[in-house]
């Protein structure tokens, strides 16, 4: 293992096929990346190689209540139309011979 960063953290890994290397961060980088760890019941090292895997932070475990309160979130984020959407059956295959 390679020297600690500040706060106790680590930036290197053991692997057997894997190189080891040091990064320098502040301290507030780096406690901010250990909390978002745990909040994900993750070590260091697991959550800096779940980023570094598919470029996006690793979901948050959220209850149902705290899911469904991000997707009434996310939906109210976008404007409100003007009109009634008309999304009946109907409408969507008109034409389609039915």
């Amino acid at each position: 293992m390679l020297g600690p960063l500040p706060g106790g953290l680590s930036a290197a890994y053991e692997s057997e096929t894997a190189p080891m290397t040091t990064i320098q961060i502040d301290e507030q980088t780096a406690e901010s990346l250990k909390s978002k760890a745990q909040a994900l019941g993750m070590n260091l090292q697991e959550y800096l190689r779940a980023i570094a895997g598919n470029g996006s932070q690793p979901a948050e475990e959220l209850t149902h209540v705290q899911w469904s309160a991000k997707l009434r979130a996310w939906a109210a984020s976008f404007p409100a139309l003007p009109h009634v959407a008309d999304d009946s059956r109907e409408s969507i295959y008109a034409g389609r011979g039915e």
